[in-house]
């Protein structure tokens, strides 16, 4: 496939040079705003029966907060494709912050595990699973970001740096 606009071009190798767990990254990014926006579509042009949309304000600050959440997200990912010295930084902090979130929602199936009877054993490895899952997903990356020397080569240690308050945004975007 030919592509004629330099700057697409430009995008597509650098994303053709990055490592096979950050393209990983990259396709979560993708995904949740694709299914953010389709939810915001939905929601828009769908009509209750007097006309309105329904929303109420809190739904508009909620969207509007997930939007700035996807944004960053996507900024982060921009950040990776111009090897950005940004990007790495907040990519291990997304795959901590993740995978504190999975183990903690982990530990508190298992706490509330005196509500599920014996022959429930199914409900309860169905809940605890996806966590784990996910858990030993976001480690992996965090490892990566940490260990790769092939990330190193791209994106050298010493020339890695974020700011707190880059990090401080990152939370209170991640988290309603």
């Amino acid at each position: 496939m030919k592509i004629t606009n330099d700057s697409i071009r430009k995008i597509a190798d650098a994303a053709c040079r990055l490592p096979g767990p950050i393209w990983l990254f990259g396709a979560y990014i993708l995904h949740n705003f694709a299914t953010w926006f389709g939810n915001i579509l939905i929601r828009l042009l769908d009509r209750t029966p007097d006309g309105s949309t329904g929303w109420t304000w809190i739904d508009t600050a909620t969207q509007v907060k997930l939007l700035g959440y996807e944004v960053f997200m996507l900024f982060i990912l921009y950040g990776l494709l111009r090897r950005k010295r940004y990007a790495v930084p907040l990519v291990s902090w997304v795959a901590g912050i993740q995978f504190i979130v999975k183990i903690l929602g982990m530990v508190s199936v298992i706490r509330n595990a005196n509500i599920f009877l014996p022959q429930q054993v199914g409900t309860w490895i169905t809940a605890i699973l996806p966590s784990l899952l996910f858990a030993a997903l976001w480690l992996g990356l965090l490892l990566y970001t940490e260990r790769s020397q092939e990330l190193a080569r791209l994106f050298p240690p010493e020339e890695r740096h974020v700011s707190k308050w880059w990090v401080a945004l990152l939370i209170v975007l991640m988290f309603q």
